[in-house]
């Protein structure tokens, strides 16, 4: 079997399939990319109610993140409160804890440590380049050793040209999010 080499070979079928079936692309699992309209199947419009029923839902609706946002601050509390006591190894910095209670209950205590890297102004890049530079075992972790993820501009985006969209929405894919609310009480 002859391995791909090029982009455009990777898309072409293998002469080579060991007796089985060829997969099809499914167009409507994989549908090309486009960006999607506010009201779709995917993000419905709701029917249409009256202003009493809309107020009830509002004020519902205030009153629950209200109370979401404390217990979320609550269980914060509790949860660093139970990890920091001597339930718990305080010395061990990152990993799970399990420590026994009565009945054969356990609880579980996942520690972790946040991991940023600076690459604001090219820095991982250039980390990176240097590692590359020392040659040896170094230089073939250079390229495992951070992860890139690239994201879109929307404001660069949509200064670009119809020619420069057409090759970026062959990787771009839209769906909808979810959307927010915040109520804003008056001053």
């Amino acid at each position: 079997m002859n391995w791909p080499t090029t982009p455009a070979q990777m898309t072409q079928p293998q002469e080579q399939n060991w007796g089985l079936p060829q997969p099809q692309p499914n167009p409507q699992m994989f549908p090309a990319a486009q960006p999607m309209p506010l009201q779709s199947a995917a993000f419905p419009t709701a029917p249409q109610m009256d202003q009493a029923s809309l107020d009830s839902k509002i004020m519902e609706w205030v009153k629950l993140d209200e109370h979401l946002k404390a217990v979320k601050k609550r269980e914060l509390e509790l949860r660093l409160e139970i990890c920091n006591s001597h339930l718990f190894n305080s010395n061990k910095e990152k990993g799970t804890i399990t420590a026994k209670l009565n009945g054969d209950y356990a609880l579980k205590c996942k520690k972790t440590v946040n991991i940023k890297v600076a690459n604001t102004n090219y820095e991982a890049a250039n980390a990176v380049m240097q590692l590359r530079s020392l040659g040896g075992e170094a230089a073939s972790r250079a390229d495992r050793v951070l992860k890139f993820s690239a994201s879109l501009s929307e404001t660069t985006y949509r200064e670009c040209s119809e020619a420069e969209k057409a090759i970026l929405d062959a990787i771009i894919t839209t769906t909808p999010g979810t959307p927010g609310l915040e109520f804003v009480a008056p001053k």
